[in-house]
Formats: C-alpha cells, structure tokens, sequence
C-alpha cells in the first residue's frame, strides 16, 4: 500500500505557493486524512502555451492503485487590457483575469497504478476506458528510466549515480536539420555544488507541461524518485525543432536564493525565466517568482 511508501520518506511537501491560488502563478496545496494518507490534490501548473491547467481532484485507494476523482481544467489568463502593439513584450506582472477553454475540461476519473515493491508509479490511466496516459519504468536501481505518453511518445531519462535526473529527453531526431544538427525534445536540469545535510528534501515546481499533464502530476505528487538531493540551479526545455530562419526552439530558466530550514529542507527560492511563453514567439519577458514550501515531517513516534 502506499502508506509503506509514505513511511520510507520522513518529510512529504504539502504545499507550494498556497497564497497564489486565484492567480495565473503555481501553486499546489495537498489535503491528508486522519490516517496520513493523501485525500485531495489542488495544484495549477502552466504549459508552453500559456495555458494554465488547474488540477482538483478527491483520491482514493485499492491496493497498489491511487483513483482520482474530480477535473481538469485550463484557462488562459488575458490581460485586462490589451497593449496597443501586439508584438511589444509583455509585462508579466500586468493584470489579467482567467478564462476556461471549456474544451479542454476533463473529468474522467484516472488511476495511479504502483509497483508492488517500490509503490513508485508505473502506470496512469483513465478508469473507464482503460487509456493509458502515462507508463514509467525504472532501472536495477530503481532509478527513473523511461517515460512513454499516450501509448507511443518515448522519453529516455539520464540520471547521475545518485538518481538526480540530468535529462528527459525524445530519442535523436532520424533526419538531421542542417543549421542545428541533430535534435532531441524535452528537459536538461543542471545542479550546484552545494552539500546538503544528510536526509534533507528536495521539492522542485515542475517547469512546465510539456511531457504531458499526467507526468507534471506525478512530480507534483512526487511518490517516487523525481525530485532530486542536490540543489536545482538551471532547467532547459526544447520545445520543437529548430529550423535556420525560425526563432529557437529553446526555453531557459533559474533556481535561485535557495533557503533550508534548520533540518536543511528546500523552504524558498527563487524561479526566473521564459519557461511559460505563448506561442508563435512574442518575446515574453521573464518573470521572477518565489516559490515558499510548507513541509509534513514524520518522527518515529507517529510513523
């Protein structure tokens, strides 16, 4: 059962940026029973497109399997009032109001399906159909590996000896572009130097959805290997495949002013960059936001 999981971890992140629900900013707040098991799920988490998915969702249990219930929903969120010039930079603090593309709601209940040993994720579905969104899979040492969307999108995962994740990333692209050679789509994460004390959490927004929603979910509820023991300094996402005369597919962004509590839990930082642009390029500015973690910490006592 995922309790077992959950005992193996001394300190769960239960919330992130609580106070910026009702903005276009992330957040995820998580709701546990009185037996310690997760019951609610909130989170909102941008995509490439400047969407904004809103995740609400009751979660129940049966051994080995998470059910979900509730929606996802998307908005953009529009200025409240339109710039005279469409191709200016936009100013990201500038107001705006949320609007639903209703045709992006979902509803259908899915499911967390964990390993038997581990109780890492292996598979999300949808319940009633039984349509895989999401299957991961892990090395000898229990170490993510691989990642495959919708039943066909492959993502290969690198990691370093500890299991910090370097990479997710497409295989090459088969025909080489001229201008930039060969291609790959997805993540590359780099770290700091910084010795952290032993046993301390780690507790990463997911950039943006760009894998897929179910994935960004499963970071977000990070019940398994995906935050990382070192301190996250940099996040680099391609999106597409560049071409000579077409603006670059690359989006860049920064982790910074880290701050631990006294038992050197990830607490605050900063995150800076384009990682959220609207697409075709209008040369969004980055936007600096902080990002505070509240943290669930079990002693010997109550475990």
């Amino acid at each position: 059962m995922i309790r077992q999981y959950l005992n193996k971890n001394a300190c769960t992140a239960i919330s992130i940026n609580p106070d910026s629900v009702n903005t276009n900013d992330l957040y995820m707040i998580k709701t546990f029973s009185d037996n310690g098991l997760l019951s609610h799920f909130k989170a909102q988490v941008g995509d490439i497109y400047n969407n904004q998915f809103q995740f609400d969702y009751d979660i129940s249990y049966e051994r080995d399997k998470a059910i979900f219930q509730g929606s996802t929903k998307v908005f953009q969120w529009v200025l409240d009032v339109i710039p005279e010039d469409p191709d200016a930079p936009q100013d990201p603090n500038a107001p705006c109001h949320p609007e639903e593309i209703v045709e992006l709601r979902d509803t259908r209940n899915f499911e967390i399906l964990l390993d038997i040993k581990t109780h890492y994720p292996i598979e999300v579905k949808y319940v009633q159909s039984g349509e895989s969104l999401l299957q991961l899979t892990y090395d000898h040492r229990n170490f993510l590996k691989k990642l495959v969307v919708n039943g066909s999108w492959v993502f290969n995962v690198t990691t370093d000896n500890s299991g910090n994740i370097l990479s997710i990333l497409t295989p090459p692209l088969v025909e080489e572009e001229p201008y930039y050679g060969p291609q790959q789509l997805g993540l590359w994460y780099r770290y700091s130097n910084t010795v952290l004390p032993k046993g301390a959490s780690q507790y990463y927004e997911t950039p943006t959805i760009f894998i897929s929603p179910a994935f960004s979910m499963v970071e977000l509820l990070n019940w398994g290997p995906f935050q990382p023991h070192l301190e996250r300094v940099h996040v680099t996402l391609q999106h597409g495949y560049g071409e000579e005369y077409l603006p670059s597919t690359l989006m860049d962004a920064d982790y910074f002013n880290h701050q631990y509590d006294q038992d050197g839990n990830l607490i605050k930082y900063d995150f800076q960059g384009d990682i959220r642009r609207e697409l075709p390029y209008q040369g969004t500015l980055g936007k600096t936001s902080v990002r505070s973690i509240a943290w669930k910490c079990s002693t010997k006592n109550n475990q």
